[in-house]
């Protein structure tokens, strides 16, 4: 044997407690290796939509946006205080709302989302409320938790979430917290305020959550993205050396956080860890080109879309790996 193939003791050392703890486990999955991400190479842009006439007018400044399991739209019209409903291709269906206080109208809708009963869930901001449709647009029901001794009651809101438990996520802009509803709609706790530490926000936008439930918060005030769990304990934060006005996200099924930064007119991707993969975009009404970006969604990971607050329309990209 050369002395290029004598092998090492610590070899047979480190074989000889990989075989123990194989042993011990009872499972061979201590073994496996973890499934190797493929990697990211960039956002094709394909299209713009919604830019035209929607239904009774054209988008007014816009902050929300949904899609549901066959990939039909969702808008928060916020200046025409209205929610609409388009096709995957951008064809409108239905409209809803209108300014006013009663049940079914709108005071500023911002954010929206659809739990897996396909409910849609509607952030009236400055009503200070919940609105609750069918996937048809036909209202459902308000929801706004009564004020208690150890709740002030909602504040203007921004960014929804709901889990697969119904629980809801509220992001609370007049207070800089975020407030969690239990499954029956009811006031469940706080977190992300004052007395969190690194976990306190300001001026909390879109909230987004990842398959093992954790909950991920665009923490525009302080230029990153915050990470809780689902009992609203800080896990971790990133983005604060590149972001500068998050305010719309979504975790694809990666692991991936994909942010709208509305300052920065840029689209960033980051891993699971944290770590910036991409970014895209620059100030612009052409194909390719964003002008403040307030929200994005991810359908069947492959296509990303993207919700344009100043150039009033969707613009679509392919992601490619």
């Amino acid at each position: 044997m050369t002395k290029a193939e004598k092998i090492n003791p610590v070899y047979f050392l480190l074989v000889f407690l990989v075989s123990v703890l194989w042993a011990c486990s009872g499972t061979q999955t201590l073994l496996k290796p973890a499934r190797p991400s493929v990697p990211l190479k960039g956002l094709i842009p394909q299209a713009i939509i919604c830019s035209d006439n929607i239904g009774s007018q054209p988008l007014n400044r816009p902050q929300g946006l949904a899609l549901d399991n066959q990939g039909n739209i969702y808008i928060a019209d916020t200046g025409n205080n209205r929610v609409v409903k388009c096709d995957s291709n951008g064809n409108f269906l239905k409209e809803a709302g209108g300014f006013g206080w009663g049940e079914g109208q709108f005071n500023q809708p911002t954010s929206l989302t659809l739990d897996y009963g396909l409910n849609l869930y509607v952030v009236d901001s400055q009503n200070k409320r919940v609105s609750r449709y069918d996937k048809n647009l036909n209202f459902i029901s308000l929801i706004q938790p009564e004020p208690s001794s150890d709740f002030r009651g909602l504040g203007m809101l921004y960014g929804i979430a709901v889990n697969s438990a119904g629980e809801i996520f509220l992001s609370d802009t007049e207070n800089d917290w975020l407030v969690k509803l239990n499954s029956f709609l009811e006031y469940e706790s706080i977190f992300g305020g004052f007395s969190s530490g690194l976990g306190a926000v300001l001026n909390p936008g879109g909230v987004g959550l990842d398959q093992s439930g954790k909950i991920y918060l665009a923490d525009s005030g302080k230029r990153r993205v915050v990470v809780f769990d689902a009992f609203g304990n800080f896990l971790k934060e990133f983005g604060s050396e590149v972001l500068q006005q998050p305010q719309g996200l979504t975790v694809n099924s990666a692991g991936e956080i994909l942010v709208a930064d509305a300052k920065k007119n840029q689209i960033l991707i980051f891993n699971s860890e944290g770590d910036l993969v991409f970014e895209f975009g620059r100030e612009g009404k052409g194909l390719g080109q964003l002008s403040k970006p307030v929200d994005i969604k991810v359908f069947q990971d492959r296509q990303v879309l993207v919700l344009e607050q100043d150039n009033n329309r969707i613009q679509v990209f392919q992601l490619t790996r």
